[in-house]
């Protein structure tokens, strides 16, 4: 942001704060939201729609978990969660020294690189691949996944398969 356009220094600021904002959302509602994770509904349209896990599948069970301080059970619930949740607990601090230097931090700077975001992408894929396939093995996929689908009750309600 060395030539600033207007509106730009505002943009940024307005951004900055939504940012950490949004974090703090995110870490409160895993702490309250903690004892409905594992008995609510299915909310994700991937797995509802087509009973398939997504690549996200499991992480607000572990981000519930992590915010009262099971790393074991939000592991199970998926690998990558205490990465992405030290993410989220970091956000806010790293809003904060941004705006006050009013300026973008050599982290912001990092991870707004295309080649992280392939490679995090890549390791996303990878684990996603591994874990349903494990599954499939396992028959997780076909007993908590299709089995609790919406697609599944749908059928299984028209009587076009058996429940």
């Amino acid at each position: 942001m060395s030539r600033d356009t207007p509106g730009e220094p505002a943009r940024f600021s307005i951004g900055r704060a939504l940012t950490g904002l949004t974090a703090l959302g995110v870490l409160g509602a895993s702490r309250a939201y903690a004892p409905f994770a594992t008995t609510g509904p299915v909310l994700c349209p991937f797995h509802g729609v087509f009973g398939l896990p997504c690549p996200g599948c499991g992480l607000t069970r572990a981000f519930c978990s992590l915010a009262h301080g099971d790393v074991a059970a939000a592991v199970g619930y998926h690998a990558l969660s205490p990465l992405l949740f030290l993410a989220t607990l970091g956000a806010p601090l790293v809003c904060v020294y941004e705006l006050a230097r009013r300026r973008p931090s050599a982290l912001t700077r990092a991870l707004e690189s295309s080649a992280l975001g392939w490679g995090i992408g890549v390791v996303f894929g990878v684990h996603h691949l591994l874990r349903t396939a494990l599954w499939a093995w396992d028959g997780t996929l076909l007993h908590d996944y299709v089995a609790t689908s919406w697609s599944h009750a749908l059928l299984t309600s028209l009587g076009i398969i058996a429940g």
